[in-house]
């Protein structure tokens, strides 16, 4: 072997210096907000499109206005966790309220910071290479890059998301009672961003139990006991005004139960089971009307309590009908994985701006065509990859299949995919 492919080998090899990475990483943050601030400066003032979107701005513009948790006619809600709706509240005080480019260059900034507790972990877990590799990827995938300048609550949820997997690695790493409660808050407000994360608290307390099982017991659930119970101090003030607001116990919002109906009810269709709220809205086939002829009470009851009754319709049907549930939930799992449908579907109708069809080719093209590649490369690596804590990888890969499968049984769509992407990458 000559000495120069000696000296390859070792330069592939090593890592890179400490400095180096850092003059790197900020070129990657550098690039990942010029591109997130052309999204948002492109969009300026452009209106909300997306119904979520509208139900999130009509809430902050109440909270900004009124400072109450309300729809647009002023009744007070519990449809929407709280935390996105006041993180644009507050954006409406200091800028003016529907302020959606102040809104959209904050959504940018926060899509920024997502890739600090990214190259974190993966540094942690990997190399200063890897990490780089996956801060620049996540730089400018062009789903990431697009949601900001959405005002839906994927953003936001997707740093929290990998700010407690940071947490989660250096309490795994170091076992400190600090890195418990930091991680219980991260996950209760994660669980305040997007309702999904608090199911997802429990399993989360029993992978604990087994990844910390070289400590002592007592230190062990002490240290389990601090991650829930600083969880349940971020989310409890929210749980009781739910449960005050709509007469019976409502956690993050009352929007879970209608959604699991309405993608496991006699009338969802087979395919794009989110397409139920909108293809029979003011039809005898909506849910509302499905509910209201099984339950005269339905008119005088609270939006909680409409909730519960659409869980437990959901779940019975279900249970009768095992074989379609069956089917449904398969087709549901390639909706959720499925590549972007949101941004194209938007460009195509005219949201923002007429594009020509070479454009919308093209942009459909890149987009998919790189998010093939990186989940094809995802699949490789989570049965191929071994990082130095093999905890932290089985972690990662409960978060991945725990989201798939509940957004599988209730209601797919691929933008509930959209913060799991940093995990893969």
């Amino acid at each position: 072997m000559t000495t120069s492919t000696i000296n390859t080998a070792e330069t592939l090899n090593s890592d890179l210096t400490e400095t180096a990475a850092r003059r790197w990483l900020t070129l990657v943050l550098a690039v990942a907000l010029g591109v997130r601030l052309l999204v948002a400066l492109g969009l300026g003032q452009c209106p909300p499109h997306i119904f979520d979107e509208k139900s999130y701005d009509e809430i902050a513009g109440s909270l900004a206005t009124t400072s109450q948790f309300a729809e647009k006619s002023g009744r007070l809600t519990s449809l929407r966790p709280p935390l996105h709706p006041a993180l644009l509240a507050g954006v409406y005080r200091c800028f003016g309220n529907h302020n959606y480019l102040a809104a959209r260059l904050m959504q940018a900034i926060l899509g920024m910071l997502t890739i600090l507790p990214l190259y974190a972990l993966a540094e942690a877990m990997f190399s200063r290479r890897v990490a780089l590799l996956a801060a620049a990827l996540f730089a400018i995938e062009p789903s990431l890059v697009g949601y900001t300048g959405l005002l839906l609550a994927e953003t936001l949820f997707t740093l929290l998301l990998m700010l407690s997997c940071l947490l989660m690695q250096r309490l795994l790493t170091d076992g400190y009672f600090r890195w418990a409660v930091l991680l219980g808050m991260a996950l209760g407000l994660a669980a305040l961003t997007r309702s999904i994360m608090l199911p997802l608290v429990f399993p989360i307390l029993l992978f604990l139990a087994w990844a910390l099982r070289e400590r002592k017991w007592p230190t062990r659930l002490a240290l389990i006991a601090t991650v829930g119970l600083a969880c349940l101090a971020v989310v409890g003030p929210w749980i009781v005004r739910n449960t005050r607001l709509e007469g019976t116990l409502t956690t993050i919002d009352a929007i879970g139960g209608r959604n699991l109906m309405m993608g496991n009810y006699e009338h969802t269709p087979l395919t794009r089971s989110w397409h139920t709220i909108s293809l029979h809205s003011g039809t005898d086939r909506s849910w509302e009307v499905v509910l209201q002829r099984a339950s005269p009470e339905f008119a005088r009851m609270t939006q909680g309590e409409r909730d519960k009754l659409a869980l437990r319709h959901g779940l019975k049907f279900i249970l009768a009908h095992p074989g379609l549930s069956l089917e449904r939930s398969c087709v549901k799992f390639f909706d959720f994985w499925q590549l972007e449908r949101t941004l194209l579907g938007g460009l195509q109708r005219g949201w923002w701006g007429a594009h020509s069809k070479p454009t919308l080719v093209l942009v459909a093209v890149v987009t998919s065509g790189i998010q093939a590649l990186l989940l094809l490369a995802a699949v490789f690596g989570i049965w191929t990859t071994r990082p130095r804590d093999m905890r932290m990888h089985w972690f990662i890969v409960l978060l991945i299949v725990l989201t798939a499968t509940v957004h599988t049984i209730i209601f797919a769509h691929s933008r509930y995919r959209l913060p799991l992407l940093p995990l893969l990458l």
